[in-house]
């Protein structure tokens, strides 16, 4: 009888912890599910934010497009200014200035980059004095152009020049010189980047005013260039050409 009891005691705490365990399959299922939605949630969420995101930048870039020049340049300021530091640390009076095949391609690649920069700079403020200009036709609006864009560039240089100074302080005349060399080289590549936004006749300005620092022809009033053709680059000179048939005659 006793054996009786205690097995159905048994039986009655095994029924009750396969209830447990059945309730407790029953919760974690539905966390697992919960958590499954709350997961699904939240990738929704972290989709829609990025997407919000990338709006938010669109119109940003937008309408600080100006705005974010100046930061711009001034990322590439200190990405040159840290060039300069690592060529000035590895410099030394035994071996003369070069820079690495990995540097000149970083100069030539950034260096157009900068120059573009610099070049929007200066038009959007050539723009702007325009805008506010009364009369705009009376001025050479192509010569401010093209003085911005160098004192831009000079600034750039100078900007790279006080960073430079100021992360790597030395007063080493081998030092001192890889700086100024460095810094040669960069002004040089910019202005050669700038170049290519040279207008093509620059006796002729924006508002079709003539240009007085130009030589211009007296009988088609149109300016002269300072390069002279192809059909002229390998012209020789008729006064040499005649010279040299006298002194032939002569002979």
């Amino acid at each position: 009888a006793r054996l009786a009891k205690l097995a159905a005691a048994l039986e009655g705490q095994q029924a009750l912890l396969e209830g447990g365990l059945a309730e407790l399959r029953r919760r974690a299922r539905a966390a697992e599910e919960s958590c499954g939605r709350t997961e699904r949630s939240s990738v929704g969420l972290a989709a829609l934010c990025r997407q919000a995101e990338g709006q938010v930048r669109a119109i940003a870039s937008k309408s600080l497009f100006w705005e974010a020049l100046q930061a711009r340049l001034q990322a590439h300021l200190k990405g040159f200014g840290d060039r300069c530091c690592e060529l000035e640390a590895n410099s030394s009076a035994a071996h003369a200035f070069s820079l690495s095949p990995e540097a000149q391609r970083y100069l030539a690649g950034n260096a157009q980059r900068v120059a573009k920069l610099v070049g929007q700079r200066a038009d959007f403020e050539t723009i702007r004095q325009v805008s506010t200009s009364r009369h705009p036709e009376d001025e050479d609006w192509d010569t401010k152009v093209d003085q911005l864009r160098q004192k831009y560039r000079a600034e750039f240089t100078q900007g790279v020049e006080a960073y430079a100074a100021k992360q790597h302080r030395s007063g080493d005349t081998v030092v001192l010189d890889t700086r100024r060399r460095f810094l040669a080289k960069l002004d040089q590549a910019v202005r050669l980047a700038l170049s290519k936004f040279n207008k093509v006749q620059p006796g002729l300005t924006l508002f079709g005013k003539r240009s007085a620092q130009v030589p211009a022809c007296m009988a088609c009033d149109r300016p002269f260039t300072s390069d002279p053709g192809p059909g002229l680059a390998g012209a020789a000179d008729p006064n040499t050409l005649a010279a040299a048939a006298a002194g032939g005659g002569g002979g």
